[in-house]
């Protein structure tokens, strides 16, 4: 049986990050596909992402922008990616619609169910190209908001428009994703329960047929990568104060506010430094402004593409809330959850609920320069509870009496390449 062509379709603003994030898929893909087709949805999204705020205007670091910079962009993505991978820059839907007319192809989709993306998924549907989304590496917190004035926004920005995808889906305007791959046992479970019950809403009604469970990128990237693993440094995992989610709810933060929270997270990691003797290593998302971020941790060495590498050689990571924390869980290396001092949507406290996790407010004094034998009394307790979290996020555990090794890459392909 010939290879078939995979398509992969994103806003080009974010491709260096996926390519960098992603590298041990894709090479998989590479090797199991004849093409990997990388599609820009930038130039086909119609309208704004919000009736009220375009959630994309504070998104993106223009460094690697292929309309700005196109030479270098080009130049980075040929370091990260396989030989046999195209750009595809359809100038508009009908140049879209064309090539999906000539080309036999699956699609691997990274769009928000929003509305600016809806004639996307109309031409999906309407040359009945087969869609997958793979979700592997987050613990997927929801965005919330304690505001009234900020959940009617957050409604209207985000949540009304998933839901009115869902009814296109249940009547047939949309097709169903094929399959999402997924590594959180807790969306897994509620799928299944949900398979079960006599759903009368649409809104109940999942918008891919089915789920398929796989573990982690954490793990296969474990498995497959030979990282140096050492307990040479504190990392601190900075958080984006205005992320685009955040400034869509809530606005811009006053400098005011971000220059009061660096001032409490550079006291509270001088204070770790100091008391365990470690250099303090800043690893911000590959999306933020490195400039301005080493502005805010002058006397830290701060850093981007490098997460992973300095996880691995943690001897304690600090975080708000990051998809990559989910290596140091992995890792078991010691974790400080910190309480935002800043308005956030996101819901930080889960990992010292659900996991028990040591939780700090560093706007109390007493938190924020904790007592070195009371600190390391704390993380040694929680590390208890590192293999719940294991369990759920990473490797999700479906049947306790199976020890599931596959790794998720291979169950990925081998499952598109059936369909």
């Amino acid at each position: 049986m010939s290879k078939k062509n995979l398509g992969i379709i994103i806003d080009f603003r974010q491709l260096h990050n996926y390519v960098s994030n992603n590298k041990l898929f894709l090479k998989k893909f590479s090797e199991n596909f004849k093409e990997l087709i990388f599609i820009d949805a930038n130039k086909m999204q119609k309208g704004g992402n919000s009736v009220f705020w375009d959630t994309e205007v504070h998104a993106y670091n223009e460094t690697y922008s292929i309309t700005k910079n196109r030479d270098d962009f080009l130049e980075n993505l040929e370091k990260l990616l396989p030989l046999n991978y195209k750009l595809f820059e359809p100038k508009n839907l009908m140049e879209f619609d064309e090539f999906l007319k000539k080309n036999t192809i699956c699609i691997i989709t990274n769009l928000d169910r929003t509305f600016k993306n809806f004639g996307i998924f109309f031409k999906l549907k309407k040359n009945k190209i087969k869609q997958f989304i793979i979700s592997n590496k987050s613990v997927q917190n929801s965005t919330e908001s304690n505001s009234l004035s900020k959940k009617l926004t957050l409604f209207f920005n985000k949540r009304i428009q998933q839901k009115i995808y869902s009814l296109l889906c249940v009547i047939n305007i949309f097709n169903k994703v094929e399959i999402r791959f997924d590594s959180n046992l807790k969306i897994y479970n509620w799928w299944k329960k949900n398979q079960k019950q006599k759903k009368i809403y649409f809104w109940k009604k999942t918008y891919y047929k089915k789920l398929v469970p796989i573990n982690g990128l954490a793990y296969d990237e474990s498995i497959l990568t030979n990282l140096e693993i050492s307990n040479d440094y504190i990392v601190m995992l900075d958080a984006n104060v205005n992320h685009k989610d955040d400034v869509s709810v809530r606005g811009l933060l006053k400098k005011e506010t971000e220059d009061k929270h660096y001032a409490l997270l550079n006291a509270h990691l001088e204070h770790l430094s100091k008391i365990y003797k470690k250099e303090v290593i800043v690893c911000i998302h590959p999306q933020y402004d490195l400039k301005k971020t080493q502005n805010y941790f002058q006397n830290f060495k701060v850093f981007k593409h490098r997460t992973r590498e300095f996880i691995y050689k943690s001897f304690l990571v600090v975080f708000y809330d990051s998809s990559s924390i989910i290596d140091a869980f992995l890792l078991k290396k010691s974790i400080i959850s910190l309480k935002p001092d800043f308005d956030w949507s996101g819901d930080c406290t889960i990992y010292n609920k659900d996991f028990g996790i040591v939780f700090l407010d560093i706007t109390k004094e007493d938190e924020r320069k904790i007592e070195e034998k009371k600190l390391n009394e704390n993380l040694e307790i929680a590390k208890i509870n590192y293999k719940k979290f294991i369990n759920t996020y990473i490797k999700p555990e479906i049947d306790p009496e199976l020890d599931n090794d596959e790794l998720g890459v291979e169950v990925v392909v081998k499952t598109i390449k059936e369909c």
